[in-house]
């Protein structure tokens, strides 16, 4: 140490002051400050700083735990020494859990490395200090977080709350136009091959297209709040998809094109999914293709595979050989936006508001899936859409979206978490989420230390990882090779910020049983981690 340190004693008995202050003094570079009450000793600390403080615990002024409680209150950072006779807490306990660094008895003094204790004592309050540093500061970043979230929803409810009232207002005229348009031609008395028809034919088509646009600005706002309401039941796989082709066969017709649907062998028949809305997807991406699709064929492809004992993965693939898509218009589709074509002019040759995928979008993750995009321009498209149906015989549910107030209902009780992270910022985020759901959670910061930690039969076993993929020592994917090498199957889910359609695709190549794009969606974190657990539980050996 170089520079000084500099040291307060407060000790009443004059001897043992004298010999206390006799052997810091010996220590190179220390100052030494005595008092013996502690009036003089608060007026010290407020005068002056010291690295470190020794006091007794009986004084003439105060007594046992008061004497601590004062001093800490006073100067929580300081390192704080008890050296005393007291033969009321023999072993310290009290005291060091009210504060104290160090507990030592008098009559151990002769025989302790009195200095080395001291340089330990402040390294420890140090390294303290500069935790309860970076907690304040994580937890002033964590209220900000929330205030700016809270502002962002806030934002988002009064656009939808906007959306919903100017939608009401349109949509009772508009209904009343519809429905004396029809009234109008059903009574007759317009001939059919007469201008007028023609124009309550030109005003009803119009009307029905508002309307549309109207229930897509409705489904927009209410999938960008999370408060689409899925309603799961019993249907059959094949009737969805034959029912939304149908739906679009007279517009492939007319454009002489082949719509066609495939369903492979080994999908159920039957599934819980929430009919309406997966044909509203369906509906979308049909007849997107169809529409930019000039010639050749539209086809529909159905797949499945088993998720675990109650869940299927529902592949249903739209492939058609239209126009394409170039690189930048890809990129532009993918990011889902609202109102978002690949380009003006394909607009005001195709018409349409560019509602349609963001909401498809919406639903597929409400769904538990995502859809997926491959193009190649002047050669065609494919749209995957990818979500989770639950078999029948599982529990039916109403599933309502993910929001912060079910996650902090969530409880993750018995679940063991490995967060492996070279970061300790995303390691102490993760931990924040998941211990906030009761889960216990352990960190390491390379793939070689998880592999050790995982491969250690003598600590707890662990039920889930999370694997950052790029980390020093040993990367992600070494460290899941490893693993399963060694025999290990505990489920390992990938982290990334690396979130493109060839990372997520490598990811699912090497066998990972999941993928967790950073940042971290909180609600998709916790709803793995149920679902982990709840496989846990039904294990018979589960505790």
């Amino acid at each position: 140490m170089n520079t000084s340190v500099k040291a307060l004693i407060l000790e009443d008995t004059p001897d043992h002051a004298e010999l206390i202050r006799m052997k810091l003094t010996r220590i190179p570079r220390f100052e030494v400050v005595v008092v013996d009450r502690m009036k003089d000793a608060l007026d010290a600390l407020t005068e002056s700083s010291f690295d470190i403080m020794i006091t007794d615990l009986n004084l003439p002024d105060s007594d046992r735990d008061q004497t601590i409680r004062v001093l800490k209150n006073v100067a929580p950072k300081l390192p704080l020494i008890v050296l005393t006779s007291d033969q009321v807490d023999p072993n310290g306990k009290d005291s060091i859990m009210l504060g104290a660094q160090v507990y030592l008895r008098k009559d151990d003094l002769a025989t302790t490395q009195f200095d080395r204790l001291i340089f330990q004592a402040i390294e420890r309050q140090k390294i303290l200090n500069e935790n309860m540093r970076l907690a304040e500061e994580l937890n002033s970043k964590n209220k900000a977080l929330e205030i700016a979230k809270s502002d962002a929803e806030e934002a988002m409810r009064v656009k939808a709350e906007f959306l919903t009232n100017m939608s009401h207002e349109i949509r009772t005229p508009l209904t009343s136009i519809l429905g004396f348009i029809d009234v109008a031609i059903e009574a007759g008395g317009v001939d059919p091959e007469s201008e007028s028809a023609a124009a309550l034919s030109t005003v009803k088509s119009n009307s029905n297209h508002l309307l549309a646009l109207l229930n897509n600005i409705l489904d927009v706002a209410k999938v960008d709040t999370r408060s689409v309401d899925l309603e799961l039941m019993q249907c059959s796989v094949s009737e969805v998809i034959e029912s939304s082709i149908q739906l679009l066969s007279a517009q492939a017709q007319e454009k002489g094109l082949d719509l066609q649907g495939v369903i492979l062998e080994e999908t159920p028949e039957k599934l819980l999914l929430d009919p309406t809305r997966l044909r509203q997807i369906l509906v979308n991406l049909i007849g997107n293709a169809v529409k930019f699709t000039n010639s050749g064929c539209v086809r529909v492809e159905v797949s499945s595979a088993r998720l675990d004992s109650n869940c299927y993965w529902l592949t249903i693939q739209i492939v058609d050989t239209g126009i394409g898509l170039r690189v930048d218009e890809l990129q532009k589709i993918r990011e889902f936006g609202s109102f978002s074509q690949a380009n003006s002019s394909t607009n005001r040759r195709f018409g349409g508001s560019g509602l349609g995928l963001r909401i498809s979008q919406g639903l597929a993750e409400l769904m538990g899936g995502s859809i997926d995009i491959q193009s190649e321009f002047g050669v065609g498209s494919t749209f995957t859409l990818k979500i989770k149906a639950p078999r029948v015989g599982a529990k039916q549910t109403r599933i309502r979206s993910g929001n912060s107030q079910e996650i902090e209902s969530a409880d993750l009780s018995g679940l063991r978490v490995l967060v492996t992270d070279d970061s300790a910022d995303n390691c102490r985020l993760f931990g924040y989420y998941l211990k906030k759901c009761n889960a216990t959670v352990e960190n390491v910061f390379n793939g070689q230390e998880s592999v050790d930690r995982l491969m250690d039969r003598s600590m707890p076993s662990v039920d889930m990882v999370l694997m950052d993929l790029q980390m020093p020592v040993l990367d992600g994917y070494s460290a899941f090779n490893e693993l399963r090498k060694q025999g290990l199957q505990v489920p390992v889910f990938a982290t990334s910020a690396s979130t493109g359609v060839e990372d997520r695709a490598q990811v699912t190549q090497a066998g990972f049983t999941g993928f967790l794009a950073k940042p971290i969606d909180p609600v998709e974190l916790i709803t793995v981690a149920q679902q982990i657990l709840d496989l846990k539980d039904e294990r018979p050996n589960a505790a």
